[in-house]
């Protein structure tokens, strides 16, 4: 019985938000949506990287002087922080490969 009531919302619902997505003027949809949403998402990348790298090298500096006073392997250090290198820079490397007059460009 109880399920019967929950499915029996959900199908109402469904219907409600058909309804209104069929019924709204046109106005309500004019400009692209998801170009907005695109543009959001890129600045949230942008700005997020900057974070990322700033939290990442004070993490790389605190490693170094962990491996300084014989707390952490150098060997470890130097791969956490060519794993890190690698990270910032894939996007780089993708843009020079496939980018315009990359080397798999046009």
């Amino acid at each position: 019985m109880k399920n019967e009531f929950k499915n029996m919302w959900r199908i109402v619902a469904f219907g409600v938000i058909a309804a209104a997505v069929l019924l709204l003027p046109q106005e309500v949809w004019a400009g692209d949506p998801f170009a907005s949403a695109q543009e959001k998402v890129s600045d949230a990348w942008t700005e997020g990287k900057k974070i990322v790298y700033i939290i990442g090298g004070i993490g790389a500096l605190a490693l170094g002087v962990l491996a300084f006073f014989g707390r952490f392997k150098w060997a470890t250090f130097f791969a956490l922080v060519g794993g890190i290198f690698m990270i910032a820079i894939f996007a780089e490397i993708l843009t020079y490969l496939g980018g315009e007059g990359g080397l798999l460009g046009n």
